[in-house]
């Protein structure tokens, strides 16, 4: 497929979708949440949060209306980025957060792609008027038309040797047209102007001349047989050498050259891949469409009423709200808890705090700060990311209460009890050292990424 304009420009802020961008998307995304979530939890009857992939299944496919059936293998994908339990069951918390975030995943690509579309299907007509236009283009015998030309961006030089100037410019000439352009820094030369010439002949030469703009001293020229250029209506470029009166070789560059000898010919290629463009929006469009009705299915009313709330709560023209790029932003700490990159950051600092803790507990038993960590390490390695944030306030309360015990112990209270025990005393208090700033670490980096990622998008177990 030709790749089209919008398949490489990335998402801006016009392809998102407008509930992205809606203050009430999170809070809706709780509601559905706990909607979905509450009708599960009344298959869990001995109220473990785990269910076994068979049993999710099956509840799944109850909910599908009369002749309707699941998409298993869509739905056993998305089993393979769920939390499971040593028995294998899959958690629930779990799999209602990537279930939702793979919904509105799908619908955000769909709305894109319809974009997609749309931008091509506009550019179709206006390519269809361009060819209405030169619809009689007629060729001489060299198979240029009235309006052929060629078209040519210096780009960057690289210069050889020392260049005695401050001021640079090129005079490209075809036939008796001349045109000059000019650039201020030698130090790097970038000529981005785009100089455009009428053909009247193939054989004609592209002619390239360098020139200091201070003495107009002539540095090197270089020339550019068109016939060489067979590739019509495309872009080429070929490196050409600068050089000078002596034949020596003075900078190197490598234009970019397009020439066009039909207009007509150029359009009906842009048409026939636009075609094609189309043809492939449309069928992952489709694809796209059957996937989201698929996964949407068992609870298809709640997907819906989900957007009635969205609409009946507008942001009151208010758009300055969270821009979600491929449904990252809003929802990143909520559904893609697992792709944090400050998890391992956190997951060293809280090691090393609770190695020191184990290694000084002999000598200096501080058990609130261990446990402090260990709860921690509980969250993070079961994916409870959340509990991260909705408790931050009071973890934050412990880490200043596990530093200020820190310092008091140091300054008033630890003293050595003899000389038989001074030796292993001086080794915890020179490890306690080095977990004090370990605890200081924790702060800061918990601070820090408290202030990176707020409450956006969390919810509320």
């Amino acid at each position: 497929m030709q790749e089209s304009p919008l398949l490489t420009s990335g998402i801006s802020e016009n392809d998102i979708n407008d509930e992205a961008r809606n203050e009430n998307y999170s809070k809706q995304i709780n509601i559905l949440f706990n909607e979905i979530m509450e009708d599960l939890m009344k298959n869990d009857i001995y109220n473990t949060g785990h269910i076994s992939e068979q049993e999710l299944l099956d509840i799944l496919q109850k909910k599908l209306p009369p002749g309707k059936q699941l998409n298993i293998s869509l739905f056993q994908k998305l089993f393979q980025d769920i939390y499971k339990n040593i028995d294998m069951n899959i958690d629930l918390n779990d799999f209602c957060k990537k279930y939702i975030h793979a919904h509105e995943e799908l619908k955000l690509n769909y709305e894109i792609l319809q974009k997609g579309l749309e931008k091509e299907k506009n550019l179709k007509l206006k390519i269809e008027s361009n060819i209405e236009k030169v619809k009689q283009e007629r060729l001489n015998e060299n198979g240029i038309s009235p309006n052929s030309c060629v078209s040519t961006i210096i780009g960057k030089i690289t210069f050889l040797s020392q260049i005695n100037s401050d001021s640079i410019y090129f005079i490209v000439s075809l036939d008796e047209n001349e045109k000059k352009t000019m650039i201020k820094n030698v130090e790097n030369p970038n000529f981005t102007e785009k100089i455009t010439f009428k053909i009247q002949d193939k054989q004609s030469t592209l002619s390239y001349k360098l020139y200091s703009s201070e003495t107009n001293q002539f540095i090197g020229c270089s020339d550019v047989p068109l016939y060489i250029i067979n590739i019509d209506n495309e872009e080429f470029n070929p490196e050409f050498e600068l050089k000078d009166d002596n034949n020596q070789s003075i900078a190197v560059f490598k234009p970019k050259i397009i020439v066009v000898t039909s207009y007509f010919e150029m359009y009906q290629k842009k048409y026939e891949n636009i075609d094609k463009n189309i043809e492939s929006y449309q069928a992952k469009i489709n694809d796209l469409k059957q996937n989201l009705d698929d996964i949407a299915l068992p609870y298809k009313k709640e997907f819906e009423n989900f957007h009635i709330r969205l609409l009946k709560e507008p942001d009151n023209g208010n758009n300055n709200g969270i821009l979600v790029k491929g449904v990252e932003g809003a929802l990143a700490n909520f559904f893609n808890d697992k792709k944090v990159k400050w998890i391992l950051t956190l997951k060293i600092i809280l090691y090393y705090n609770i190695f020191m803790l184990l290694f000084t507990t002999l000598v200096k038993p501080d058990f609130i700060s261990l446990f402090i960590c260990l709860i921690l390490v509980m969250f993070i390695n079961t994916g409870k990311y959340n509990y991260f944030f909705e408790l931050f306030d009071k973890i934050l309360i412990g880490f200043l209460i596990m530093i200020a015990y820190d310092i008091i112990d140091y300054l008033f209270l630890r003293k050595y009890s003899n000389d038989s025990m001074s030796a292993i005393e001086g080794w915890g208090k020179f490890f306690n050292f080095l977990g004090f700033f370990g605890k200081i670490a924790l702060f800061l980096a918990s601070f820090v990424i408290k202030s990176k990622y707020g409450n956006n998008g969390l919810i509320t177990e």
